[in-house]
Order: structure tokens, then C-alpha cells, then sequence
């Protein structure tokens, strides 16, 4: 993981308020704001203030080509709309040139490694069991419109509770064989981070991603 933390989606916010509204966008978008709280108030709360590396920053969304200047000042309106702090740019710390950029407040970074880490830690502390290995291949409700009990059928045994989370990157188990509406709408893609150590260390304030498909990401 790049470790970044942001209410920004990779699908253009002018699209998605045509496709789903301007009321259920909004509400998506603070659900993401406040799940950022959420987790940096629990690791500050396990680790001390700065836990993991987190800090605050705004992020970019620039360009570099003329036909893309509408649609960056597009997603600035759209930005504007769902009251997301945000404003144009013509520079940014950047090394290289860029024609505009939006900027948005109170995006962050943070050590994905060492949020996991401190999560575990957290809840083993609370009396929490974690098993590894244990790969869930079947989910079993006693309901079909609201589930009252979940049974996980696991190769070695079966964990039987009230409810069930899944946070997987992908949804898997759900009602219909695994297959849920999400799947139908998700592709296969490979991308690729390079990491790096600068000869001459360069201070970047914040985390960039362009227009161009695929997007380029630094931080």
C-alpha cells in the first residue's frame, strides 16, 4: 500500500453526482471522512499522537495537457459542491511543470505496515483472537432478508456469531453463492509502486495524482 488516506475517489466526482446525486455522494464522501477520524483517533488512542507515521496533508489532483483542463475544473466544481475544502492551483511543489491543480485539505499519510501492526497489538490488548491461515470458504445465514446468525465455514472448523464483518479489498461470500452486484462491476488490474531513495532528498508536502488513464500517483 502507498499508505494514503483521502476522501478522494478515483472515479471523478462530477461523474458520480450525475450517476447517484449530489445527497448520496455527499454522504459518501463524509462516510469516508469520518472512517479516516475513526481510525486515526483508534491508533492515537493505542500508540500516542503520530502513531504510524500519520500526518495531515493536502492532495492534488493536477494536469499537464490542455484537453484536460475541463474536466479538472469540472471535478473543482463538483469539489465545491459536496463542501470539500478545495481550491485551484497553477504551481505546486511539484519538480516538473503542471498546467492546474486542484488542492484539497486535510488529506493524510500514514505506514500501512505500521497501522497494521498497532491495530493488532490494539486488539490483542482488548482480549481479541486473530487467527491466521484460516481462509473462510462459505458463509451461512439463518435469514434471508435480515440475518439474525452467520455461521463461517472455515477447512479446519466453523466460527458461529451474531454478525460478520467482511473487509476484504473485494466482497466475497455474499448472499447469492459469493457473487454480489459489486462484482459485476469489478475488473482485474495490475499496477505497479516504485519506492525510491533520493540522492538530493526533495520535500514534497502532500500526495499528487494526475488525469491521465491509467493515473500516476507520488508521494
Amino acid at each position: 500500500s502507498t499508505g494514503h488516506l483521502t476522501e478522494v475517489l478515483d472515479v471523478r466526482m462530477k461523474r458520480l453526482m450525475t450517476s447517484i446525486g449530489d445527497e448520496r455522494l455527499r454522504h459518501f464522501t463524509e462516510a469516508h471522512r469520518m472512517a479516516i477520524h475513526r481510525l486515526v483517533t483508534l491508533l492515537e488512542e493505542i500508540d500516542g499522537k503520530g502513531a504510524c507515521g500519520w500526518v495531515r496533508s493536502p492532495g492534488y489532483l493536477y494536469c499537464e495537457h490542455d484537453h484536460q483542463l475541463t474536466e479538472l475544473r469540472d471535478e473543482l466544481e463538483a469539489l465545491a459542491t459536496l463542501h470539500m475544502p478545495s481550491s485551484l492551483q497553477k504551481h505546486t511543489p511539484l519538480p516538473f511543470p503542471i498546467l492546474e491543480a486542484i488542492r484539497v485539505e486535510n488529506q493524510g499519510m500514514l505506514d500501512a505496515a505500521a497501522c497494521l501492526e498497532t491495530l493488532r497489538q490494539g486488539a490483542l490488548a482488548s482480549g481479541v483472537a486473530i487467527y491466521e491461515d484460516s481462509p473462510a470458504i462459505a458463509l451461512e445465514l439463518s435469514g434471508w432478508l435480515r440475518a439474525n446468525h452467520v455461521r463461517v465455514i472455515t477447512p479446519s472448523g466453523t466460527v458461529s456469531s451474531d454478525h460478520c464483518v467482511i473487509a476484504t479489498h473485494s466482497p466475497i461470500l455474499g448472499r447469492m453463492g459469493g457473487l454480489g452486484a459489486s462484482h459485476l462491476q469489478i475488473t482485474p488490474r495490475r499496477t505497479y509502486v516504485i519506492s525510491v531513495k533520493l540522492k538530493t532528498p526533495t520535500l514534497l508536502d502532500g500526495t499528487y495524482w494526475d488525469l491521465d488513464r491509467p493515473y500516476h500517483y507520488i508521494r
